[in-house]
């Protein structure tokens, strides 16, 4: 990002992964220390104060005051710099397919994320204007030369006619309809946090979580020397405890993640939708919009893995008051350790529950510009979208429901044979494909 000229990513990424430990310092930092001569499981004779703790306030106010300089630096960064090139949001199939409309750069397609890296890698792209197979000035993905021009010269008949070929717009091509994908129970390679060795492992780590909670709550046979570390006034086990909540918010921030991803192209794998919740459903970037769009889209697998990535965020907190001391009143310590083992016992359920969804195959990855582009970049709906790059939100949705039809994804015929894609099924777009006209 740094050698690419990218400030904005770089700087959004670094202030992420220093927010990680604010939880953990804050926990420690500041509190309530014991001063005076009292008893381990009495405070007669002590006296309680509001104490900062030096060190590690230090380090605290540092992270502070980095994130600040990199919040200033973003700032200044997107008011001056930082231009996105595009008139609405891209990440929907709609506004990709908007963006992928010249031939140029559809030819380029190929039947894996392997041979699509191939294709592309010394390859320069960029946004503007370019000719379409109709001679139109348009907007969208631009090949450019060595010396980063664009390729956007006009075109002999000829040779759009060849690239229609190429590029599967030619007759012949045969139309699936609302065939749908093939579900599997193994998610697709490519998102890690979904694979079953990895939410095995985050089970084990949820269910062991829970139990030494349990463990220690129960008080049951609990060694001396554990009990004295976890309830003892020295800097280790409240920092350690809201850092064992951060791993699992971050577990399931990647589960999430990946599943807002996926969600469009699954709920199109199991039928035709609505371009609501197909084509122009957006990928909620935060679990509590998660939430929003999981209920507007009636995609319970959406909202429920957004829902357990919105409790998690409470664990830090819950899990500092887990280990007792003399500060707190035996209500909170109790009402604290049950709270957590619910959170976790919940979690782990919702975790299992996921071991039984069926994916569609994904044979490339989305989350990328190419990776999203690839799925429609030969779909015979993307010749309606002439003018779609230059439109705000709204217009679009509004293009686009008028198109009047529903998507799925699935395989679809191109030139290079069959593969998986997102199509539009409808009576009138139906009849167009089968007699091969645009």
């Amino acid at each position: 990002m740094v050698s690419k000229g990218h400030p904005v990513p770089l700087l959004t990424s670094v202030a992420v992964w220093l927010s990680i430990p604010l939880a953990p310092l804050s926990a420690e930092a500041i509190g309530l220390k014991i001063h005076g001569r009292c008893h381990k499981n009495s405070i007669q004779g002590c006296a309680l104060n509001l104490g900062v703790s030096s060190l590690e306030a230090y380090v605290l106010v540092g992270v502070l005051g980095l994130l600040a300089l990199l919040l200033v630096g973003l700032l200044v960064a997107v008011s001056r710099r930082w231009k996105t090139g595009v008139f609405a949001d891209p990440w929907c199939a709609a506004g990709a397919a908007a963006l992928v409309r010249n031939p140029d750069v559809r030819s380029l397609g190929a039947p894996d994320f392997r041979a699509v890296k191939s294709a592309i890698a010394d390859k320069q792209f960029t946004l503007g204007w370019f000719r379409n197979h109709e001679g139109r000035e348009e907007y969208g993905l631009v090949l450019c030369d060595e010396a980063g021009r664009s390729l956007r010269g006009a075109r002999r008949e000829q040779e759009g006619s060849d690239m229609m070929v190429q590029t599967a717009y030619a007759e012949g091509i045969r139309y699936h309809g609302d065939s749908g994908a093939r579900m599997v129970r193994r998610p697709p390679v490519t998102f890690v946090s979904l694979t079953f060795w990895w939410r095995l492992m985050f089970l084990i780590y949820l269910v062991a979580l829970m139990g030494l909670v349990i463990y220690y709550q129960l008080g049951i046979k609990v060694p001396e020397e554990f009990r004295r570390f976890v309830e003892g006034q020295d800097f280790g086990m409240r920092f350690i405890s809201s850092a064992l909540g951060m791993v699992v918010i971050m577990c399931w921030d990647a589960i999430y993640c990946s599943v807002a991803i996926i969600a469009p192209y699954r709920r199109m794998a199991n039928g035709s939708q609505s371009a609501s919740r197909s084509v122009l459903a957006k990928r909620p970037t935060y679990a509590l919009t998660g939430i929003y769009a999981g209920i507007r889209e009636r995609d319970p697998l959406l909202f429920g893995v957004a829902f357990m990535t919105v409790l998690a965020d409470f664990l830090p907190m819950v899990f500092a008051n887990v280990p007792y001391d003399l500060t707190q009143t035996k209500d909170v310590h109790v009402i604290c350790a049950r709270v957590s083992a619910g959170l976790l016992f919940v979690m782990a359920v919702a975790l299992t529950a996921s071991m039984f969804v069926r994916w569609p195959e994904m044979p490339v990855d989305p989350r990328s510009v190419a990776g999203e582009m690839w799925y429609v970049a030969e779909a015979r709906w993307v010749d309606r979208l002439e003018g779609v790059a230059v439109m705000t939100d709204r217009e679009r949705k509004k293009h686009i429901g008028e198109m009047g039809g529903r998507w799925y994804y699935g395989l679809t015929g191109t030139g290079m044979g069959e593969r998986m894609g997102v199509e539009m099924h409808d009576m009138y777009g139906t009849m167009e494909y089968q007699n091969g006209f645009r």
